[in-house]
């Protein structure tokens, strides 16, 4: 059986398969992801983009913590609209 990753939001049970995204050490499941913002994940697709279109290693090492900060945002902001607050 394969490895699967739990949702972050405290208290889902859902998971999804770890071959979806291999790198990933944590997820969002389908019902909390819509909870995010949309200028949260187009700047996150943005951010995603430019890291494949450039070759740079330090403004990619900017990039991915761009990426990395934009994400825990994400992830609060759904733990907090789960959660009602």
């Amino acid at each position: 059986m394969s490895e699967r990753l739990s949702c972050c939001v405290p208290f889902c049970r859902r998971t999804i398969k770890q071959d979806r995204f291999p790198k990933a050490d944590e997820c969002l499941c389908s019902v909390h992801w819509p909870l995010v913002s949309k200028v949260i994940k187009g700047r996150r697709s943005s951010i995603r983009i430019q890291l494949a279109n450039t070759s740079d290693p330090s403004r990619k090492e900017r990039l991915h913590h761009l990426d990395h900060l934009l994400w825990e945002r994400a992830k609060k902001q759904a733990i907090e609209r789960a959660a009602g607050i």
